[in-house]
């Protein structure tokens, strides 16, 4: 595995995936953990043991190097194998022949993505106020009641009823929303057919355009403000509670523009557990409605006297005297 995070402006992209922007944090760690390497003691200065103690650029188990902005090397740490009975591990720098060993060598991140904040979307389930959903040939819209404690769909077929479960785990898709890879769009061959859009109270708006191939599922992701807008009028004092409110409109749009230039132009794979919530078919949230129970006929004798095949009669009627003693 092999991973080139590149200075741009003030910040890392990773080479191997588009460019895309690193988690300023696992790149933090790296220098920290290169810098955090301390040595017991000089194993070896002859050059001529460095395959033996895996400490070759072919058989390391891990090789960092950090280089100046024309590619020439600044420094770097090979870390070979452990010695015998766990007793340290083998390493060194890149320019030197002298091999060292450190009683606790650091664990280092190989692949691309570990270097990638991999949450697309963190919203809360109670923020959601409605989810469009196209899929194949379902077209559904769940909303928030009024009373705000539950979903509703729109145009409920006639003896049927949302399943809680099902319908919650649409509105929870959003909740921690992670892809497991990344590349730069449009890619070939893949039809962006199916819809999930999802509307937040606070008028942030999430679309999610969405494709299959290979049983893997990819995503667009796009989002806007369609919220109420922040009026400003110099000649009026505003309240606390205005102000407050204009505040967290701006904020809004601040989210929705900082998403959209963040993720335009990407096309993400997102998991299966999660596709499975984006493309919920209609089938899935609904369920028959309970069936009443059939009227009881009062005529019918409830006890059966016949004998032998006999019809039953009915017995004398019991009924009670003004006094409550039955007759």
């Amino acid at each position: 595995d092999k991973v080139l995070l590149r200075r741009q402006g003030d910040t890392y992209v990773v080479t191997n995936k588009g460019n895309y922007p690193v988690d300023v944090k696992q790149v933090n760690d790296l220098i920290t953990n290169c810098l955090d390497i301390q040595t017991s003691e000089l194993y070896s200065s002859n050059a001529e043991n460095h395959e033996l103690l895996e400490c070759t650029e072919e058989k390391a188990k891990n090789v960092i190097k950090f280089l100046k902005g024309d590619s020439e090397l600044l420094t770097g740490i090979i870390v070979g194998k452990s010695k015998d009975e766990g007793q340290g591990t083998y390493v060194r720098l890149v320019a030197s022949d002298d091999v060292y060993v450190t009683q606790k060598a650091p664990w280092f991140r190989t692949q691309a993505t570990d270097y990638i904040e991999q949450e697309l979307v963190a919203e809360n389930a109670d923020d959601v106020q409605l989810v469009q959903v196209k899929t194949g040939d379902d077209t559904y819209t769940l909303k928030r009641s009024e009373e705000g404690d539950a979903l509703e769909l729109e145009n409920m077929p006639a003896g049927k009823k949302l399943r809680d479960n099902e319908s919650q785990s649409v509105a929870n898709a959003l909740s921690s929303l992670r892809f497991d890879d990344v590349q730069m769009g449009p890619v070939k061959d893949l039809a962006f057919s199916d819809v999930f859009i999802c509307q937040l109270k606070s008028g942030v708006v999430y679309k999610l355009a969405l494709a299959k191939a290979d049983d893997k599922t990819y995503a667009t992701c796009s989002a806007e403000y369609k919220g109420k807008k922040a009026t400003i009028d110099p000649s009026k004092v505003d309240s606390e509670e205005e102000l407050k409110a204009k505040e967290a409109i701006l904020k809004a749009q601040e989210k929705a523009v900082k998403f959209q230039e963040r993720h335009k132009g990407w096309v993400y794979e997102i998991p299966s557990w999660k596709s499975e919530a984006l493309g919920k078919p209609l089938y899935d949230l609904l369920e028959d409605l309970p069936q009443p129970d059939s009227p009881v006929d009062v005529n019918v004798p409830t006890v059966l006297d016949g004998i032998d095949g006999a019809a039953p009669t009915a017995g004398p009627a019991v009924v009670p005297d003004a006094n409550g003693a039955d007759q």
